[in-house]
């Protein structure tokens, strides 16, 4: 018997023809609470939450910001409490975040964001310099202390020593108390006899523990620097130049060794990209698979590898005309792992037609932007059918069609590999999220008594 995946009630194989589309499955009976019963009177947005079930991030990301968000509602002096809304830049036009979760609270615009995973010290910036020239405060959250996480350990270190951390200790607090509360970690500076120690201390922190910075838009609730400055006056000048040499050697050494494992990272990327280029060169000679896999191994063990990057483990991205040997073409502008007689257009023509699993062209939009970005060498006819191609997928694409839906399981990995389609990989252009958008919007204008798009 067949059953529905969420109110587990029982299907019937469907032959109709729907105005929304085929229905391959039919509830036998009313189940008014499912999302996939066909007369159910749901919201769409709350029909979405539950087919999805939150799988669009992590469920203890979700736990976190939805907990957050929950307190700060409840919060004396929190309004304009906001979940995940788009953030743009009354000061860099054009510009826009989306952070967790964001409130107003004593007039001070302050968001929230939940790091969970590895994050490039340079996406940490960028972010950082953002809010700061908006004027909004931007308090970034972890879940336990770590220190073996290289975000953890920057985030202590450009932030005055200061975790804000939201554990389960924190959490039971909050709701002990009523207030959004913090396990707050920091180094806090104590005197052993001559010497002055760095120890690791926690203690529960609310909003009102928290000192605001103008200058840096980075709230604190420790005072590093000042506490370490009340100690060294109780010793002799001497030996607090000593101290202060010692801390400056001990910064130094640290961001050395960061930068000395950010070297052997990129040396590892490096050492993939050209490995897969000999596999797919050798048309993909078992023996050189191997040293893919090898290099990936080795890039497990870094501090900067995450879940993210495990599809460059998997053939489905670096085997026969896959994603990989597709982009490799485009930015060295000659076939790789294609027919050696071919040119970087046929590869191209070839690559944008091919289907997924699901049906759609679920490559095509990142495989044109690494045409243009990369200027892939086109005649003046290949130029123009590269541009009428564009133009009728952006217009599938804003018309609500699923058609060229891009699949962005691999985003992360091509984001490592080709930095330069970064930023348009973070663009949610073709995603999912933005088909269902734009067909919302059109349903909206169809509702409202307007002409719907062609």
């Amino acid at each position: 018997m067949l059953v529905c995946g969420i109110c587990r009630k029982p299907l019937y194989l469907s032959r109709f023809i729907r105005d929304e589309g085929n229905r391959w499955f039919e509830h036998d009976g009313a189940s008014p609470d499912c999302p996939w019963y066909g007369r159910n009177r749901l919201s769409p947005e709350l029909r979405r939450a539950l087919i999805y079930r939150g799988q669009q991030e992590g469920e203890r990301h979700r736990t976190i910001k939805n907990f957050v968000a929950d307190f700060l509602e409840k919060e004396v002096g929190a309004t304009s409490v906001n979940r995940e809304l788009v953030t743009h830049g009354q000061i860099l036009k054009g510009e826009w975040k989306r952070p967790d979760v964001q409130c107003v609270w004593q007039n001070k615009r302050i968001v929230f964001e939940i790091q969970l995973s590895y994050t490039f010290l340079s996406d940490v910036i960028k972010r950082d310099e953002f809010y700061r020239k908006e004027g909004i405060y931007i308090i970034w959250l972890f879940d336990v202390l770590d220190l073996r996480r290289a975000t953890v350990r920057d985030e202590a270190f450009f932030n005055r020593r200061n975790l804000f951390i939201l554990d389960e200790s924190g959490m039971d607090e909050s709701r002990r108390s009523g207030r959004l509360t913090f396990n707050g970690t920091f180094q806090a500076p104590v005197l052993m006899e001559s010497d002055i120690a760095d120890e690791w201390q926690s203690r529960f922190v609310t909003l009102d523990d928290i000192q605001f910075p103008t200058l840096s838009y980075r709230p604190y609730f420790f005072d590093y620097d000042a506490a370490r400055s009340d100690l060294e006056q109780r010793r002799a000048a001497s030996e607090r130049k000593r101290i202060e040499q010692e801390q400056q050697a001990l910064r130094h050494e640290m961001l050395q060794r960061r930068q000395r494992e950010r070297s052997d990272w990129e040396s590892l990327v490096q050492r993939y990209l050209a490995a897969a280029i000999a596999y797919c060169d050798s048309d993909y000679a078992k023996t050189l698979r191997q040293p893919i896999l090898d290099v990936v191994d080795e890039m497990y063990e870094s501090s900067f590898w995450h879940r993210g990057f495990e599809c460059l483990a998997v053939e489905e991205f670096f085997g026969w005309h896959r994603a990989l040997p597709v982009l490799l073409s485009m930015k060295l502008d000659r076939p790789v792992g294609y027919h050696k007689h071919h040119s970087a257009y046929q590869v191209l023509e070839a690559a944008v037609r091919q289907t997924s699993r699901a049906g759609s062209f679920a490559f095509a939009v990142p495989y044109l932007w690494a045409s243009y970005i990369y200027k892939t060498s086109l005649n003046p006819k290949q130029q123009v059918w590269r541009e009428k191609l564009a133009l009728v997928i952006k217009r599938s694409v804003v018309d609500g069609e699923f058609k060229f839906q891009r699949i962005t399981c691999f985003d992360e990995a091509i984001g490592l590999l080709f930095p330069e389609l970064e930023e348009k990989i973070c663009s949610p252009f073709a995603t999912q999220s933005y088909i269902e958008h734009r067909l919302q919007a059109r349903d909206r204008t169809t509702d409202d008594g307007g002409a719907a798009r062609p």
